[in-house]
């Protein structure tokens, strides 16, 4: 692995844990290989999608569904991330400019 793709994948790594530690669900898009699932897999990802897990669908029906139930689960979501970041922010003490770090 080159010292740039190393960089990056450390990067990725380094996000999606904390958005482990935050309770945000993580998602890889464009997967397109095994090998690719299988590096998402090991960097901890919760949900993947591209065309080796699933091949676009013109079912108009089923695709609504799904639609239907992710906005469900964004919705609930969206509100779990609101709680996070507000709970961080009561907790978190300014820092102001004379204080010494």
């Amino acid at each position: 692995m080159s010292t740039k793709n190393h960089k990056k994948r450390l990067f990725v790594e380094h996000v999606v844990s904390l958005c482990s530690k935050l309770g945000i669900r993580t998602i890889a898009e464009g997967i397109e290989t095994e090998q690719e699932l299988k590096e998402c897999k090991d960097m901890g990802f919760n949900l993947v999608q591209g065309y080796f897990v699933e091949k676009p669908q013109m079912d108009l029906a089923a695709l609504k569904l799904n639609y239907d139930s992710l906005n469900k689960i964004k919705s609930a979501r969206d509100k779990t991330d609101k709680y996070l970041i507000l709970e961080n922010l009561k907790s978190t003490e300014p820092i102001h400019i004379d204080d010494k770090i």
